[in-house]
C-alpha cells in the first residue's frame, strides 16, 4: 500500500509499536485505524482514551463478521458509539488505496470512492488474509478461509501433510486468532508423533475488551438457524445458533449472564429445545 512507510504510520504487534504510538497521541489529534476487527477496536479505544479523534475503517461491510451475526453487529456499533460520543467514526465497507503524507509525514487515508480522511496518525491494524498459493500448487483442498482440515488438522484426502493455525479452516471456521493457531499447533504435534488429538471450533471464545463492552463470541455462528434476543433500549443481545438441531454457537452483548453453561452448551452441542432453555431465551 502506497504510504506504509511514511512517519505517523504504525503497526500493533510489538511492545515497541506501541510505546511509539503512544509518543504520538495528544488531545485534539486525529487516528485512523485500519481495521475494525477484535484488534483494531481495542486499539481504538484505548486511543480515545487519550482524547483523540479515532475513525475506524473496515474493509468487511459490518463488524466483526466472523464473530458475530449482522444483528450482533448493529448492536456492537451502536454500543460502541454510546460509549465512545463524538470521539469515533466506524466506517464500514471501506477500502483503502493510499495514505498520503507531506514533507514525509502522514497526512491523510484515501478510500476507493475517493473520500480522504484526513489524520497524523495511522494504525495499521488489518487481520490475516490466508496466502494458500503453494497449498493450492500442491493440489490441496482450499477453501474460501484457508486450507481445508479435519479434525486432526490434516488436509482432507491427506494423512501426512497437516496444517494448522491462520493458513487453515476447519469446518469453514477460521477466526484468524493466536489462541487457535496455538491449540491447532498442538494437536499436530500429537498428531504427527502417533497421537489422535481432536479439534473443535466450541473450544475458542473471542472477547473484546474495549469501551467497556461485555461481549463473548464462542463457536460457530450460523445465521440460517439462529434465536436471537434484543430488548427495544439495546441493552444486551444474547443469541445462540444451531447446525443440524444442536448448538454451534453463540454471541453475548452487554449481559455475560450465563456465560460458561452457555459455552458448555457450545462445546457439547446440546439439543436446540434444551440450550434455548438453558441459555434464557424459551
Amino acid at each position: 500500500m502506497a504510504g506504509v512507510g511514511l512517519e505517523g504510520v504504525f503497526g500493533c504487534r510489538t511492545y515497541d509499536d506501541f510505546q511509539k504510538i503512544s509518543s504520538e497521541l495528544q488531545p485534539g489529534v486525529s487516528a485512523v485505524v485500519i481495521g475494525g476487527g477484535v484488534l483494531g477496536l481495542e486499539v481504538a479505544s484505548a486511543m480515545i482514551k487519550s482524547k483523540v479523534h479515532v475513525t475506524v475503517l473496515e474493509y468487511a461491510p459490518r463488524l466483526l463478521p466472523k464473530q458475530l451475526s449482522s444483528t450482533a453487529s448493529v448492536v456492537l456499533e451502536k454500543m460502541i458509539k454510546n460509549s465512545a460520543g463524538n470521539s469515533i467514526d466506524i466506517l464500514c465497507g471501506a477500502t483503502v488505496v493510499a495514505i498520503e503524507g507531506a514533507a514525509g509525514k502522514v497526512s491523510a487515508v484515501v478510500l476507493a470512492d475517493g473520500r480522504r480522511i484526513p489524520c497524523s496518525v495511522v494504525i495499521v491494524a488489518m487481520g490475516v488474509v490466508p496466502d494458500t498459493r503453494l497449498a493450492q500448487n500442491a493440489g490441496l483442498n482450499v477453501g474460501p478461509r484457508g486450507i481445508v482440515i479435519d479434525s486432526s488438522c490434516r488436509c482432507c484426502g491427506y494423512d501426512e501433510i497437516f496444517a494448522c493455525g491462520d493458513c487453515a479452516a476447519f469446518d469453514n471456521f477460521n477466526p484468524g486468532l493466536f489462541a487457535v493457531a496455538q491449540q491447532q499447533g498442538q494437536i499436530v504435534g500429537n498428531n504427527m508423533t502417533g497421537g489422535c488429538a481432536e479439534f473443535t471450533v466450541g473450544d475458542v471464545p473471542v472477547r473484546l475488551p474495549a469501551f467497556g463492552i461485555k461481549m463473548l463470541s464462542i463457536g460457530e455462528i450460523i445465521e440460517t438457524d439462529a434465536v436471537e434476543s434484543l430488548p427495544e433500549d439495546n441493552a444486551f443481545f444474547r443469541g445462540i445458533y444451531f447446525k443440524d438441531g444442536k448448538c454451534c454457537g453463540a454471541v453475548l452483548l452487554g449481559d455475560l449472564n450465563g456465560q460458561n453453561n452457555i459455552a458448555e452448551m457450545v462445546k457439547n452441542k446440546t439439543e436446540k429445545t434444551v440450550a434455548l432453555k438453558e441459555g434464557g431465551l424459551l
